[in-house]
């Protein structure tokens, strides 16, 4: 499926929309994503599927890379969630 730069001008994901595709990009589960923003499993399945119909994507990996590639989200911007004790790099 081809994509042409506008459509970043039609696509618009609300503010959890992009929170969860990010998590998502960032390699976290659904239920990692629900104990972090404080949601239901079943909420942020409803979110995802929300996002992935916007971005007609036709599963959960191509709309969070479609995102990525329009600009819709930069998963990597904020880094200060890396600091987080949780995360072991093995230094």
């Amino acid at each position: 499926m081809l994509y042409s730069s506008n459509l970043v001008l039609h696509v618009r994901l609300t503010p959890r929309e992009e929170d969860i595709l990010t998590w998502l990009a960032r390699g976290k589960t659904r239920g990692e994503i629900a104990i972090i923003l404080s949601l239901s499993e079943d909420s942020v399945k409803t979110y995802t599927e929300r996002a992935r119909r916007k971005l007609n994507a036709s599963n959960t990996t191509q709309a969070t890379t479609l995102a990525v590639t329009l600009g819709l989200i930069a998963p990597y911007k904020d880094t200060s969630w890396m600091d987080q004790p949780s995360y072991s790099y093995g230094y």
